[in-house]
């Protein structure tokens, strides 16, 4: 089931623009840390289903495949002070 978004309540999956697609946290501990306070989600634990919204991100965070874009692994979310602009 679909968890309404952290820092938007009345968000659903039907609220997003589309195409929206959504990623993973990261692995690496720092970067977790570092996701978490730009996302205003300090404390917050995220597990392996947890994801973020791609509109967090910058298009340059992104990286060209053959068969779409991948996130770049040091990629940083836009701080949502900024994304609610």
């Amino acid at each position: 089931m679909y968890e309404k978004n952290q820092t938007n309540p009345s968000a659903t999956l039907s609220s997003f623009p589309t195409p929206t697609h959504f990623v993973r946290f990261p692995t690496k501990d720092d970067l977790v840390k570092e996701w978490l306070y730009r996302l205003g989600l300090e404390g917050f634990q995220p597990r392996t289903c947890n994801r973020v919204c791609g509109l967090h991100f910058e298009a340059d965070a992104y990286r060209p495949t053959k068969t779409g874009k991948l996130l770049k692994v040091d990629a940083l979310p836009i701080p949502v002070d900024e994304t609610l602009k």
